[in-house]
């Protein structure tokens, strides 16, 4: 009897010690799954080197003196904003553990052939994370997402949702512009068009007009004000200025249909034609046009990247506009919104 008392309190005290462990160790455990964290410690700037895999798909992305390309489709200049914001979805939003231990990871996308697998390199080629991406959290247009790290099982509920970031192109990120947005420039002053003779147009150029000296006192100068000028061999007309923006909108956002190494000699004959844009800083990008692809498409090559690219043939129309459509005010909506919807 008097060894059974002694034993219930032992047994009673390990039981108790056992319960706070049990409920320290659950406590613990919540506060863990329930703090907010980064996924890594890495930082944006490290990643010189972007690979993405996708099922049976995968593309790679490479940054070169600040600018993005894509080795892959011709080392294409890539989206750098959408590039950012992939990374720094992944390096710089928080994330709260949703699984700490092996589960089903088909509930959450991250099984190899439904997850994306986004790895990142360093510039001297050194892996710094690999990161696979499963579904939107709750759904796929959600702006966040589950997500794991490829040597662990631990799955994350990041407060980001990197695949948003990925456009509809093959390869996604690829700037589909003629004239690539990673090269900086300011508003076109000059077009100069150099084709056979029997094109009129020399070329535009833009005529800044002094603003008048305002002879009331304490107002503050008026902006100078611009006029378009077109040239012709007997001289130069002005313009209307809606329509020659309506032009040089259209060049600002002509995309083309496919990158190409090289003008394909077999398809091309004669001297090629050109169109060269002038910034107001100097800058000038030369578009040298001429020749068809087996397709039908127009072939065209940026002189400064040196990027040969197809554009649809009713596109490639509009680059040599007519007199009219320079000096007389274009329907609504104008030919080139037909041809190139602006993008809201």
């Amino acid at each position: 009897m008097i060894r059974l008392l002694v034993v219930l309190p032992a047994l009673l005290s390990v039981l108790i010690g056992a319960d706070h462990l049990l409920r320290r160790n659950q406590e613990s455990r919540r506060i863990h799954e329930s703090t907010l964290r980064l996924l890594s410690r890495i930082r944006v700037e490290q990643v010189a080197e972007l690979g993405i895999a996708s099922g049976s798909n995968s593309w790679n992305y490479v940054l070169r003196d600040g600018i993005w390309y894509c080795p892959d489709y011709f080392d294409a200049y890539a989206q750098g904003d959408r590039i950012e914001r992939l990374l720094e979805g992944l390096l710089q939003s928080l994330a709260t553990v949703v699984r700490a231990d092996p589960v089903d990871l088909r509930r959450f996308g991250l099984t190899p052939e439904r997850a994306m697998r986004v790895h990142l390199t360093s510039s001297n080629g050194m892996p710094l994370l690999e990161v696979w991406v499963g579904r939107g959290a709750p759904g796929s247009a959600s702006g966040e997402a589950y997500v794991k790290l490829a040597s662990a099982d631990t799955v994350f509920h990041l407060h980001a949702n990197p695949r948003l970031a990925l456009d509809e192109g093959r390869p996604p990120m690829v700037d589909p512009y003629v004239l690539p947005r990673a090269l900086a420039r300011r508003s076109i002053s000059r077009v100069i068009f150099e084709r056979e003779s029997a094109y009129p147009l020399r070329y535009l150029r833009r005529l800044q007009i002094p603003a008048p000296v305002s002879s009331r006192s304490g107002l503050p100068p008026q902006r100078p004000t611009y006029e378009w000028r077109a040239g012709f061999a007997a001289g130069e007309q002005a313009c209307v200025r809606s329509s020659v923006f309506a032009y040089l909108g259209f060049l600002a956002r002509l995309r083309y249909e496919e990158l190409r190494y090289r003008m394909d000699p077999v398809h091309h004959s004669g001297a090629l034609d050109r169109l060269i844009l002038e910034d107001s800083s100097g800058r000038v990008d030369t578009l040298e046009v001429g020749g068809r692809d087996a397709g039908g498409n127009t072939l065209m090559r940026h002189r400064s990247s040196g990027q040969v690219l197809a554009i649809a043939p009713h596109k490639a129309g509009l680059l040599f506009p007519a007199s009219r459509a320079l000096l007389d005010t274009l329907p609504l909506p104008t030919p080139y919104q037909l041809a190139e919807p602006p993008v809201h």
